[in-house]
Formats: structure tokens, C-alpha cells, sequence
């Protein structure tokens, strides 16, 4: 193996590792998060004065991580569960949803004589406004779009949703409670608090995995079989959404410890990837469009969300975990549930953006074909 291909695996394999231990050490800032840690990374050895960059085994690490990534994220999921007793929150949920259709939807037919691909960037954003950033990654590769396409709208997301974090976690709460009502416990006793992740071992791990390339080579299998290539990533992004919700509903897999960690390990190792793929200068010369864009579309969801949840009388606390699952994903539930002082929905916070990873391919890929016909055609 070469030294600079041998450099980029070392750096793509151990960068999950550094941003994990210090954000568990709390020695990075809220706003830096493992997955913006690993994307500083890339782009600082990618954009690195003199430092030469193999960038077909960075895409090739890149494309592979996802991959893996999505059934491994999807195989903890209790979709019929989540969906039984999400009741309120699930409306919430939903409801952002319609807001990031609807206001991708409009910021792409805005810009659709500035950005020629505006109707690419809305299907993203939709996966990025439902699940966060794998469905947003998955669709962006499914819907043929560049590295540089994805590393902008990357940057307007760290850029947008630093912005929107820093609001939930000051004044926002407070001042939404004078236009939505107050959150109210009727008869319910409070859930149980969030313990520590149950413990895996490397057995765990492997079952995991292993199986996740299962679900890959069924996918990469079922798109020969349909279209006799293998050219049309949207298919196979979508046969690894429905193999792995299919294998959700199997006890032992969806029991399994450690697949969601392994998950979200290979998302991180692709965040690398693809940093190592920026080219900084051009991105900030020709990414500015990109990064507008996304930020209108973030800002008219989260506005657009709140009118309609004053609409259908959901709470303050109901709707801004909502907002953070759809937003943020399972991450930052915790955060935002300490800030309001309600512990009694980070459990349906959790499984909230545990379902966007599911929904979010399907949301965005359909949007993004659905504006390419209208803009388009």
C-alpha cells in the first residue's frame, strides 16, 4: 500500500476514535460534535499545504462506511413500538417533517434559475430536516451529488444548526412559551430515566457488522437483478433502508448491543472521507449559493414548524424535542430535554430520531425526483 493511501486509513479509522474520547471527556465545546470534529479533520489534511490526497481511496472508504452505516443504525429500531406509543410527540414529529418538505420544496423552486441543482439540495435537506446527517449523505449520493455539493451543505448545516443550538440552548425556550402552551403531565407517570447503553464485546460487534454487509450485498444483488447495473445508487440506498428495517422486527437483532455504536463509528470514518475530498478554496468560491440556500430552507423549516404546532396545540417541550430529533437526530435529545427541564420525553425524543434514520431516505429521495420532474421537465 502506498504511504499516502496507508496515511488516509490510519486517519479515516483513528479520527472516530479522538473525537468520541474527547467529546466523553467533555474536552470539546457543545457545538463541536464528534461528527463536526471528524469533518475538521478531513478538511485540514485534505486542504493541507503540500499534502498530496489518493482521492479514489477516500471515495471508496467514503461510499463503503455509508453503506455499512445505514442498517447498522436502522437494526436497533422498534418501529412499531415508537410508533404506538410516540402519540403527541409523533404528531410533532410529523409535523416537522411537513415543514422541511415544504420549505425545502419552496427554497428549491426559489433558487431554481441561481442553483441547477436546487432540486438535489431539497431532497438532502428533507433527509437532513427528518434524520439528520446519514439521511441527508445517503440521499446525496443516491440523487448523484458531488463531494463538493456535499461538503457545503455540510458546512451550512454546522454553520445553521450551530446557530439554531446555541438559540434552543438560551432564550428560544423561553420565549416560544409565550406562544405555545406549557407542557402538562395528565395522569402519566414520568419514564424511566436513560440509562448507560448496555455493554458489547467485540462477538456483538462482529454479529453486527457481518450482518450489515449481508444487507449490502442483498441490496447491490436486488439492483442487478432490477435494472441489470449497478449504477443506480437510489435503489440500492433504498433496498438498505427496507432490508434493514425488515431485520429490525427479528428480536435478535434488534436486541443486539453495539450495532448502533459500530453505526455511528462508520458515519464518523466517512465524515473523514470526506473532508479529505474538499477543496476549501473552491468551496468557498463556489459553495456560497449552497450554503444561502440551506440555511433559508433550515430557517423556514424551524419557523414553519413552530406555526404549525401552534396550530394543532402541541406544547413548548413536545415541540422543540421534536425539532432536535428531526434536526439533530438522537444525539442532542439529552441536551436540549436538560435545558427545558423535562426528563419525560427523552425517551420519545430518542426513538423520534431513530425513526427519521428510518423515513428520511424515503422522504428525500421521493422529493428530490418529485422536484426534478416539476423544475426540470
Amino acid at each position: 500500500m502506498k504511504p499516502v493511501a496507508l496515511f488516509e486509513m490510519l486517519l479515516i479509522a483513528l479520527s472516530p476514535v479522538a473525537g468520541r474520547w474527547l467529546s466523553k471527556k467533555g474536552w470539546l465545546p457543545d457545538w463541536i460534535s464528534p461528527v463536526v470534529f471528524c469533518y475538521a479533520i478531513g478538511i485540514a489534511a485534505g486542504n493541507f499545504p503540500g499534502l498530496t490526497i489518493d482521492a479514489e481511496v477516500a471515495s471508496l472508504a467514503m461510499q463503503g462506511a455509508l453503506l455499512l452505516a445505514l442498517p447498522l443504525l436502522l437494526f436497533p429500531t422498534d418501529l412499531l413500538g415508537q410508533i404506538r406509543t410516540a402519540g403527541r410527540p409523533l404528531l410533532a414529529f410529523g409535523l416537522c417533517a411537513a415543514a422541511g418538505i415544504f420549505s425545502t420544496a419552496l427554497a428549491a423552486w426559489a433558487f431554481r434559475h441561481h442553483l441547477t441543482d436546487s432540486w438535489r439540495l431539497a431532497g438532502m435537506l428533507t433527509g437532513m430536516y427528518t434524520g439528520g446527517t446519514p439521511n441527508m449523505q445517503a440521499i446525496g449520493l443516491a440523487l448523484g451529488a458531488s463531494e463538493n455539493e456535499l461538503i457545503a451543505v455540510n458546512a451550512a448545516d454546522i454553520f445553521g444548526g450551530g446557530v439554531y443550538l446555541v438559540l434552543l440552548s438560551s432564550f428560544l425556550p423561553g420565549l416560544l412559551l409565550k406562544w405555545l402552551p406549557a407542557y402538562r403531565v395528565a395522569g402519566v407517570a414520568e419514564a424511566a430515566e436513560i440509562g448507560e447503553n448496555p455493554r458489547f464485546g467485540a462477538r456483538d460487534v462482529l454479529f453486527s457488522a457481518g450482518l450489515a454487509v449481508l444487507v449490502v450485498a442483498g441490496s447491490v444483488g436486488l439492483c442487478l437483478l432490477f435494472t441489470g447495473k449497478l449504477e443506480d445508487i437510489a435503489l440500492i440506498i433504498l433496498c438498505l433502508t427496507t432490508l434493514g428495517l425488515a431485520l429490525s422486527f427479528v428480536p435478535s437483532v434488534r436486541n443486539r448491543p453495539g450495532s448502533f455504536e459500530t453505526g455511528e463509528f462508520l458515519l464518523l470514518a466517512f465524515c473523514v472521507a470526506l473532508g479529505l475530498q474538499a477543496d476549501f478554496a473552491a468551496l468557498i468560491e463556489t459553495g456560497q449559493g449552497i450554503i444561502l440556500f440551506s440555511c433559508l430552507a433550515l430557517g423556514g423549516t424551524i419557523i414553519l414548524h413552530f406555526l404549525f404546532c401552534r396550530v394543532f396545540g402541541i406544547d413548548r417541550d413536545t415541540c422543540l424535542i421534536a425539532s432536535t430529533a428531526g434536526i439533530y437526530g438522537p444525539a442532542f435529545i439529552g441536551q436540549v430535554a436538560a435545558v427545558i427541564g423535562n426528563r419525560r420525553l427523552v425517551f420519545n425524543g430518542i426513538a423520534l430520531g431513530l425513526l427519521g434514520y428510518a423515513v428520511g431516505n424515503y422522504l428525500g429521495i421521493s422529493l428530490g425526483w418529485l422536484l426534478k420532474w416539476w423544475l426540470i421537465s
